[in-house]
C-alpha cells in the first residue's frame, strides 16, 4: 500500500536520519476517517483513566496534535459532540493506587457510564 504525501511534503521515510536525533519521531498525515480517529483515541485516553474534562483540554492544546487537529478539522460542535457520545458509551475509569510496604491491601476499581435518556 502506497500512501502519496500530502500537498508535496516529504513523507517520513524521504527524510534521511540526523546522527544527532538518532531517536527523533517524526509522523504524516495520512487520508482518512478523522472522526473515527478521534474517536479511536478518545475512547483509548479514557481507559488510561483521563477525564472527559481532561480530554476536552486536550483537544484545544496544540502539543496533543492528534486531538488538537481533530477538532480543527471537524469544528468545535461536532468535537464537542463526538466527546459527549464517547464518553457516554465508554464511560471513565477512576482508580487509586497505592504502594504499600507491609500487609497487601485490597484494591477497588470504580467504573461509571453515564446512562442515556430513559434508560
Amino acid at each position: 500500500m502506497s500512501i502519496e504525501p500530502t500537498g508535496g511534503r516529504p513523507t517520513a521515510h524521504d527524510i534521511p536520519a540526523e546522527p544527532e536525533h538518532p531517536m527523533m519521531l517524526l509522523g504524516d498525515m495520512v487520508a482518512g476517517d478523522a472522526a473515527l480517529m478521534a474517536r479511536c483515541m478518545i475512547e483509548e485516553l479514557l481507559q488510561v483513566g483521563l477525564s472527559p474534562a481532561e480530554l476536552a483540554a486536550m483537544t484545544r492544546d496544540p502539543n496533543y496534535q492528534g486531538l488538537y487537529h481533530a477538532r480543527r478539522t471537524l469544528g468545535d460542535r461536532s468535537m464537542d459532540a463526538l466527546l459527549a457520545r464517547t464518553c457516554a458509551r465508554i464511560g471513565a475509569h477512576h482508580h487509586h493506587t497505592v504502594e504499600h510496604g507491609g500487609d497487601v491491601q485490597s484494591a477497588t476499581l470504580t467504573i461509571s457510564a453515564s446512562r442515556p435518556a430513559g434508560a
